[in-house]
């Protein structure tokens, strides 16, 4: 095989004979029917050699088309022109919920007190609505209004947050978190006033801090309707239309070691929302 010069170097290519279509003798030229194949756009000119090298008899114009291909890619590669991989956009990452340590912390007392909490009102509807059919109260009832964040069971009502959520009418509204705190008899309630008139949804917000795993006794009241959800799970509801008195429901719930979250919905008629709930620790033996 004649001797190439350093410029024919970057434009040989190692390919089977099989590959490319040859007529006659083919790549006579090359042992063990592997060719080194330079490139036949570039003959050598160093030693007076006018014809390409290796090239055989009776190349088909489809080989010489597979040899260009295959010469220009060799050419990129010599060059460092490789294509750049270009790797697939990543999605924006979903915004994070906020974490449970941003609640407030109670204790499992023996008087019973959870006293404070984080506290969202959804205005259902502003219009005061005592007389209308019963219907459209247990709508709001069962209504999750905290699917924006993760869902009644779910959801952390840290400072800060803000719900979105559509009122009655299919009006799109948006609710604040505030902080709350229970009265010196554990009553956690919106102020009493008549401007306020209309259907509102009260959630009630908290993490409660247990020294073991244990099953405590709880007792409700609510004005009206009420839910309670323990670590994610429904432990109590109540469907009515009553004023708020202490101990009007009893349950219990299961709390493991550490912080355990509870979520409390209220769901009122009219006017003003209330509620009271106390937890008292396992009795001993």
């Amino acid at each position: 095989m004649p001797q190439l010069s350093r410029s024919q170097e970057t434009h040989w290519i190692r390919c089977r004979a099989s590959e490319i279509e040859v007529g006659g003798n083919g790549f006579d030229t090359c042992p063990r029917r592997e060719a080194r194949i330079s490139s036949f756009l570039l003959p050598d000119t160093s030693n007076g050699n006018k014809q390409p090298l290796c090239i055989g008899k009776g190349i088909t114009m489809r080989s010489l088309t597979k040899v260009l291909a295959l010469s220009v890619l060799v050419a990129f590669l010599a060059a460092g022109c490789e294509p750049e991989a270009v790797e697939p956009a990543k999605p924006a990452p979903a915004a994070a919920a906020p974490a449970a340590d941003k609640l407030p912390v109670n204790e499992v007392r023996e008087d019973g007190l959870v006293p404070n909490w984080h506290v969202a009102v959804i205005t259902v509807n502003p219009e005061s609505d005592r007389n209308k059919p019963d219907e459209e109260f247990v709508a709001s009832f069962k209504k999750d209004y905290l699917a924006s964040i993760g869902g009644e069971a779910n959801a952390v009502l840290a400072e800060g947050v803000t719900i979105a959520y559509t009122d009655e009418a299919g009006t799109a509204q948006k609710a604040a978190v505030e902080p709350g705190m229970t009265n010196s008899i554990g009553w956690l309630s919106s102020e009493w006033d008549e401007a306020l008139a209309g259907r509102k949804v009260a959630y009630a917000n908290c993490l409660l801090k247990s020294d073991k795993d244990q099953t405590v006794s709880c007792y409700f009241g609510s004005d009206d309707s009420g839910k309670i959800w323990a670590n994610g799970k429904l432990v109590h509801e109540i469907y009515d239309t009553r004023s708020c008195e202490a101990r009007e429901d009893e349950f219990s719930i299961e709390l493991k070691k550490g912080l355990n979250s509870l979520m409390v919905k209220t769901s009122q008629r009219s006017v003003s929302w209330v509620f009271v709930l106390e937890i008292y620790p396992a009795e001993e033996g």
